[in-house]
């Protein structure tokens, strides 16, 4: 991977953070029954999953662009996928 033990812990906390929030903020959210339980579990496997995704490059495009490079999008909207299916069909 690209993180040392300290950014990879960070990485995945601001990561889940920021995908709880997202859940929480979706309409659709509370339509198809997600729990607080499941958010939690879907940004655990989203956040840890990014930590192993990301590359060197992609995250200095991150911090130099502001945004996501579409490599990065793209694993990111699989590994969405991957999660969601594993915890939804739980």
């Amino acid at each position: 991977g690209v993180f040392t033990e300290k950014p990879r812990a960070d990485f995945i906390r601001s990561t889940k953070l920021s995908c709880a929030q997202t859940q929480r903020a979706n309409p659709l959210t509370p339509k198809i029954g997600l729990s607080e339980a499941k958010i939690t579990a879907y940004c655990d496997c989203y956040a840890t999953g990014m930590a192993g995704a990301v590359t060197v490059e992609e995250l200095r495009y991150v911090l130099t662009n502001g945004k996501h490079p579409a490599s990065l999008v793209d694993r990111a909207t699989q590994l969405g996928n991957s999660c969601g299916q594993q915890v939804l069909l739980k």
